[in-house]
Order: C-alpha cells, then structure tokens, then sequence
C-alpha cells in the first residue's frame, strides 16, 4: 500500500533512534583536511560539491517545531588535487543571528516553530516569516562573476562567499526583489512595501546547459484574487538577465518545484486549499500546518512558452496551457523531455517524484514530519512518475496523454531524484545524446512498496525501465542523502556524488560512484570530521567555473 501500516522498526529497514539522531543540531567546523577511502575520480578533482539543509533545531533548550524549520546550514567539500578539504558554517541570516544572541525563538516559521510563554503575543498579525535560508546551495556565474547562494522557498536568497561560506547579506538583484511576506493586496507596491510584503524566490532553479544560463523564478500571492504572480528570469554566466517572463497561476499556493525544455516552462500545481488561514493570522500555527489536500481533485501541468522577447516590466502576462491529471502529489521533478512530432506537435515528458492519491488520505500536508523526524508509519511512499503531455502545433492547446509511476519503479520507494545535467532542456534524440539522457538516478529505499528512509542510490533506465541499485544493509545505521549528478568528461556517463550519514562512526562521508556501475558502490568516500544532519539539496562546482554543465543541483 503507498501508506504505510504500524510495524516495528519501520518495516526492519532502519533503527527508529538511528534516524531520529540524523536530525541533530550540527556543529560549524574546518576548514580541514580530511579522510579519503578509494580513489577520488579525475573528472572531479579541484571541484566543490555545496550541501545545503536544516542544521539548527532548537533555541534556549526548546527543539523545533519541524525539522524543515531548522536554521540553515552549509558546508563545502572541495576535492583539491593535494587532498579533500571541508568548511561547514550556518547561514548567519538577520533572523538567526538575533536569535543566536538572545538564545531564544523570537520569529515566526513556515511550519509552526514560533515564540511561547510570555512572547506568544508577538505571533498576533505578524505574517512575517523568517528566513531560514535552508534548502538549496547554488553556484553560478563565470570567474569573477561567480556567485554562491543559500536559498529557501519563503524569502529571498542569502550570499555566501564560495570560498570561507562567509554571510554577505541579502541577494535582491541591485534591489528588483523586495523583502517580506510574499503578498500584495492589490493597492500597489508603496502600500505593499508599508506593509512589509515583498516577494519569495525559488529554491529550485534549473540549468539551461544549451543557452548556457541558469533558470529561476520568483512569485508573489495575489491575497483578494486567489492567484500568484510568477516572474521568470534567465541569468547568463556573468548574471546578466537575458529573459523574464510573467504570467498568472490560478491557485495562491506556488509550487515548489517546476522544470523547463527548450520550448516551455512546466509546473505542477498540487491541488491544496488554505484552510489555516484565521489560525495562522491569530498566531495560533504556522502557515503549512495550515495547508490541505483537496481530495480527489485533480493535479494541473502548467505549461508557459519561453522567449526571449520578454526582458522588461512592462512586457505584458504570458498565456497559459494547463492540463489536468489523476489526482497525485508532485514533489520534485527530475527533469522533462520534448519531441518534435511529424505533424508539428510537441511532446512533452515530464518526470517527478511525488505520492500516489492513496496515500494523501490524512489530507494533510507533511504533517508526519513534525517532530524530532519524520515518521514512516504514516508517511506515504514516494514514487518515480513520468506525465506525458501533447501541445499542438502553434501553441493554442495541449492534452493529457499518460501519468503513471514509471515503467521500473512499480513498488520502490524513491526520492529526489536527478538527470545528467546536459539533458536538461534538449529536445529528446536518440543520437549522440541518447547515452546521457538514457538514465535518471535517485535516493533508494526499497522495492517492498512501502515507505521508508533512503538506504542508497538507484540508477533507471528511462527506455527500458532496467534498473540497477547500491544499498547499505538494512537497520545498519547508514542513510543516504540527495545525488547530485556530475558529467564525464570523456563520454555520456556520470559521476554521482551524494552525502551517507553513518550512526555507527557518528560521522558522514561524501560517496562518489560510477553511474554506469551503480551497483559496485562507491569508488571512494570522502570523510567529514562529524555527523551531518540529513540535508535538502546541493550543488557542484566544477573545477572550472566556464564549465557550467557541471554545475547542476
């Protein structure tokens, strides 16, 4: 079933105690050499892999809410010619630095963590939401134009210097982006601005390795209409903007990650409802506690053209096709495919990881993730899903034609899972290209069909549904974190680089594996001085920075 029943030690998969301690508060180190077991591979010498995630989960002796409200936390693992190096350091936002010094929860948070006792009152009418700069480290930009960003899905970017992971402030764009709560009211922006409403950026930006640019984007909730604005920008290496796009989305709930090819830009819109809204401006709980799944209604494919035409503010929205589906919950996607038909139509691929409708049920959202961990005998089993879309010729209209879990994956628990980075927004080939695009790789659990933590790493063959995977033992104590793919540099194949958290060491390493051998493991383990906590996304820096088709979350 895709949500899984009471049993003893989550189904034998993993000791209970062992994943409740993945989720500790960390400790800043280095920088510092390290352990290395293995060869490290050549294609990967002199490059950085960037980790982002919770890292901070109490204040003054009292523990979090949720374990996504957790402060962020950086670290950077360079693979120097002469030997491996890591630095870890907190984002050091406005908000935790305040909190740092008084050692206290003094701000609000998306999922409930906020101030009690004598400073509940602060809570009352007071939408705005700290920054926890916590989800996605991004690196881009060439030479001197290199930046390094901590993201999070309810505020704007932090700065970071690539090099000591030192806090540089607030990334606004030269002051395009406003910080606060993502709203408008309608009135314009000087009363917007009065208010404290600004806008939140993506923590989920792609790359574009074909126009060599990196994709974002950046929404704000249009609170009397029900709609958010979303603005599309693509930056160019030295981050110059070289596109914006606008449009409308028909829900005020964004979603959290979105994928492009080379003719649009594709959302899933899950189908959830605020019903927390009095509570949440009465203080009582944080925005997401807030949120419900609207059940046995459908999911929408947005779909928006993208072009280079629309550059300034005043370029008008950009229409929308949208599509229904079965009901399901798109959590993150992979990455998306077009093909060029005979009769001018387009098909569009899209691949995701998300939870079938059986197992949305409780109709909450992430409700089993409160807590000190989340809990695996009510959290529904995430599955590998590939919706196919049918746009006509010229624009006007798009079908449904199939969505389903992927041809392969029928009972695996899967999670986060990722393509070679030169696949992103090329037009599906079976030629030259076709050894890339063959495979996606992702976070595995089991094949049991039910849910559970990640265990290792799976590779899919996307023609064949063939698969091939690397796992550590079950209950011993080891869980495997998000892959970040990394291209060779002598043929179609990939690197994969992804974090293992060992309870037994009480420490973490970097596994790096030979994508087209998953199943042999790691050719090497890159040994952190401690233990991390279970983290959210990362990003590579190559070697050389001009080679931005290594730099892929």
């Amino acid at each position: 079933s895709a949500v899984t029943a009471a049993a003893p030690a989550w189904h034998g998969l993993i000791d209970p105690d062992d994943w409740r301690h993945a989720y500790d508060t960390v400790s800043e180190f280095g920088p510092a050499l390290v352990e290395v077991e293995g060869t490290i591979p050549a294609d990967v010498l002199g490059g950085t892999l960037y980790r982002c995630g919770p890292g901070n989960f109490e204040r003054g002796d009292v523990r979090y809410n949720h374990i996504i409200d957790g402060d962020g936390f950086v670290y950077a693992i360079t693979l120097g010619r002469s030997g491996p190096t890591a630095l870890g350091r907190f984002v050091r936002t406005a908000e935790f630095v305040e909190e740092e010094a008084n050692d206290k929860i003094m701000f609000r948070s998306s999922f409930g963590t906020q101030p009690a006792g004598a400073d509940k009152w602060r809570n009352v009418f007071n939408v705005k939401l700290k920054n926890l700069a916590n989800t996605t480290a991004v690196f881009w930009g060439k030479g001197e134009h290199a930046r390094l960003l901590a993201l999070f899905e309810a505020g704007l970017p932090y700065k970071l210097s690539p090099d000591t992971l030192e806090t540089h402030g607030l990334e606004t764009f030269n002051g395009e982006l406003r910080p606060g709560t993502a709203v408008a009211l309608g009135f314009g922006s000087a009363v917007d601005e009065a208010l404290g409403f600004g806008v939140q950026h993506t923590a989920h930006p792609h790359v574009d390795p074909v126009r060599r640019r990196l994709v974002a984007w950046w929404s704000q909730i249009a609170a009397l209409e029900g709609t958010a604005r979303i603005t599309v920008r693509e930056w160019d290496e030295e981050w110059k903007p070289k596109a914006t796009t606008k449009f409308d989305l028909p829900t005020e709930l964004v979603p959290h990650d979105f994928c492009l090819t080379v003719s649009f830009y594709v959302w899933c819109e899950n189908r959830l409802t605020f019903e927390g809204r009095t509570a949440y401006l009465m203080g009582l709980q944080g925005p997401a506690e807030g949120l419900q799944i609207q059940q046995g209604a459908p999911n929408r494919i947005h779909l928006v053209a993208r072009s280079d035409a629309g550059t300034g503010a005043d370029d008008g929205l950009a229409p929308l096709l949208t599509v229904e589906t079965p009901p399901w919950f798109c959590i993150h996607h992979s990455h998306a495919e077009e093909q060029l038909l005979p009769d001018g139509d387009r098909l569009v691929s899209v691949y995701s990881a998300g939870w079938k409708e059986e197992g949305l049920a409780s109709g909450s959202f992430l409700s089993a993730w409160a807590g000190p961990a989340p809990d695996f005998q009510v959290i529904a089993s995430t599955y590998y899903c590939k919706t196919v879309v049918r746009v006509a010729a010229g624009g006007a209209s798009a079908v449904l034609v199939e969505h389903g879990v992927a041809k392969g994956l029928e009972t695996a628990c899967i999670d986060h899972p990722h393509v070679d980075p030169r696949i992103e927004a090329r037009v599906a080939s079976s030629g030259a290209e076709a050894g890339a695009s063959r495979y996606c790789f992702m976070s595995y659990s089991n094949d049991d069909d039910v849910s559970g933590p990640p265990l290792g790493w799976l590779r899919l063959d996307l023609a064949t549904g063939a698969t091939a995977h690397w796992a550590t033992p079950r209950r011993g104590g080891q869980i495997a974190e998000e892959l970040v793919v990394v291209p060779k540099a002598s043929s179609a194949g990939s690197w994969l680089l992804g974090m293992l958290s060992d309870a037994r060491r009480d420490q973490s390493c970097l596994c790096i594996l030979d994508g087209d051998r998953i199943e042999e493991g790691p050719v090497a383990r890159v040994w952190l001085p401690a233990r991390m906590a279970h983290g959210l996304h990362g990003w590579w820096a190559p070697a050389s920075v001009e080679d931005v088709e290594g730099t892929a979350e």
